[in-house]
């Protein structure tokens, strides 16, 4: 099980490939941080400050990140390969807006009410999302990969 770091300031930390599966960090403040590669599966994100921070590679399976602001997130490898994982995650009321979601899947998540606003969804796995009140343009739609 993880830690609980709820409602703490770790903008601009370095946690590259930390074991934190599990943890708790409801409102924690983790602006320009650098998570790639971090094992998040499992965690409490809700609320969370994760603007501008790169994902690649981190593993969100199972995680819980309604209100949580992902603007401006990374979710793909150096050389660009999608590795950013976020597969069956409640992000309801997430923010999106101008994040890059290549490659990002989020099959079976639960997105309502989710704000997609400039997002770049290039072959992003949306297969079986909940994405009822979703801010999504159809062009975004298009782009992601909502079959098989």
């Amino acid at each position: 099980s993880g830690i609980d770091i709820s409602d703490v300031n770790l903008s601009g930390a370095d946690l590259r490939e930390a074991q934190m599966a599990g943890s708790t960090m409801r409102r924690t403040s983790l602006v320009m941080s650098d998570l790639s590669g971090v094992d998040l599966s499992g965690s409490d994100l809700r609320d969370a400050e994760l603007a501008g921070i790169n994902l690649s590679g981190a593993n969100l399976t199972g995680s819980r990140a309604a209100g949580a602001d992902f603007s401006e997130v990374e979710l793909k490898s150096a050389d660009g390969t999608p590795t950013g994982r976020m597969w069956v995650s409640n992000l309801s009321g997430a923010i999106f807006i101008d994040t890059d979601l290549t490659g990002a899947k989020l099959n079976g998540a639960n997105l309502k009410g989710a704000n997609f606003q400039g997002a770049r969804l290039t072959r992003a796995q949306l297969r079986g999302a909940e994405l009822d009140g979703a801010n999504l343009t159809p062009e975004q739609l298009a782009e992601a990969a909502t079959k098989p």
